[in-house]
């Protein structure tokens, strides 16, 4: 079995526009969906929980059955639990 430790986010808008102007943030986001479908069926994925990428992984485990889910180990910041909270369901 594999494990692999994702880290990755996407830049806010509000902040520094350097960031916003250099990201592309489709193929972030095609990288976590091919990331989660190709890891999940066999591996471990563990990941920090960032705001943008939790509801992607959230809404790629619920396609990929109901097993997925215990193939992915989240750390969230307490900061941040109520706000994910109340944009996503639990894995």
């Amino acid at each position: 079995m594999i494990n692999i430790f994702l880290s990755a986010s996407v830049p806010l808008p509000n902040r520094d526009p350097r960031f916003m102007a250099t990201a592309d943030v489709i193929a972030i986001r095609d990288s976590v969906k091919a990331l989660v479908t190709e890891v999940v069926p066999r591996g471990v994925i563990v990941f920090g929980g960032h705001p943008a990428i939790t509801p992607l992984v959230a809404l790629l485990l619920r396609g990929l059955g109901p097993d997925a889910a215990r193939r992915i180990i989240l750390y969230q910041s307490a900061f941040l639990r109520s706000s994910l909270a109340r944009r996503m369901t639990s894995f």
